[in-house]
């Protein structure tokens, strides 16, 4: 069945056409209200993976800079139809004044991007960029440093789709392609989805009976219950006594850059990486 598009005497031509940047804050506001409140960012952290201690940390700072910027007043709601006025002190250019994605901007990202940026990399870009928000205060800027920082190393924990080599090791990179799904407004909803079918694939793939060095208990992911058998493998050195072939949840805590290190520690212990959550579940 069509649906038609209702016109209103505000909007004779139907809904207007929303922004890249307003695409992409609407992923936090499921219901449509047009209004981002604290508990719907922290909700759709977590259908993106985000472990509870980020959510800890990114919800309030998030909601204390847009929901003043979005609103000029001190409030903690986001109004998405002013997010541009939200734009962070430290970013790459590509969203545009009218919150729209600048395509020379794009364009300018892309080639420096080669084959996909590295978290370093991206984070060098915007500091070169400087701050371009001096209007809000040197605190605020150094906030806004940390923010963006943070939010690169997230984007490329949650959406890497490549390896680059890196200061003589692999490091995770996003490829331009999974950038502009980014700045379209396109990638979150698509990152939440691909967690909700992991997280079914898990609940289906119970790990075998407890081994030494493990510890097994049921972590609530969204709507989804699964068994997880979470490790702490000290490294290469010193591996547990790990059965082979055992399909693994291994929750980690802690900043992005360290998912891969656990990783890499988890491989050197010979532990077959069936699927790798880099989220954390309630408690």
């Amino acid at each position: 069945m069509a649906c038609a598009i209702r016109a209103t005497p505000h909007a004779p031509h139907g809904p207007p056409r929303k922004s890249a940047l307003e695409r992409h804050a609407a992923f936090f506001d499921p219901e449509g209200t047009g209004i981002v409140t604290v508990g719907q960012t922290w909700d759709g952290l977590a259908r993106l993976g985000v472990g509870v201690g980020w959510r800890l940390v990114l919800s309030p700072i998030i909601h204390g800079f847009l929901g003043y910027l979005t609103q000029r007043k001190l409030s903690l709601d986001v109004v998405i139809a002013r997010i541009k006025d939200g734009k962070h002190p430290f970013d790459t250019g590509v969203f545009g004044d009218d919150g729209d994605i600048d395509e020379a901007a794009f364009d300018a990202l892309v080639a420096a991007a080669g084959e996909g940026f590295t978290a370093k990399e991206m984070n060098a870009l915007i500091r070169g960029r400087g701050n371009r928000r001096t209007e809000m205060g040197k605190l605020a800027g150094a906030l806004g440093r940390w923010f963006s920082a943070r939010e690169v190393e997230l984007l490329v924990c949650l959406a890497a789709d490549a390896r680059k080599t890196e200061d003589g090791r692999e490091a995770p990179a996003v490829t331009p392609r999974t950038l502009r799904r980014f700045y379209e407004g396109k990638l979150l909803s698509a990152l939440a989805r691909r967690q909700r079918i992991r997280a079914a694939r898990i609940a289906r793939a119970v790990p075998t009976p407890a081994a030494s060095g493990f510890l097994h208990r049921m972590v609530d992911v969204g709507e989804v219950r699964f068994h997880v058998a979470e490790a702490r493998p000290a490294g290469c050195n010193g591996s547990p006594d790990v059965p082979q072939n055992v399909p693994l949840v291994v929750l980690l805590h802690g900043f992005p850059e360290f998912w891969w290190s656990w990783r890499h520690q988890l491989r050197c212990a010979g532990v077959h990486l069936d699927f790798l959550w880099s989220g954390s579940g309630p408690g």
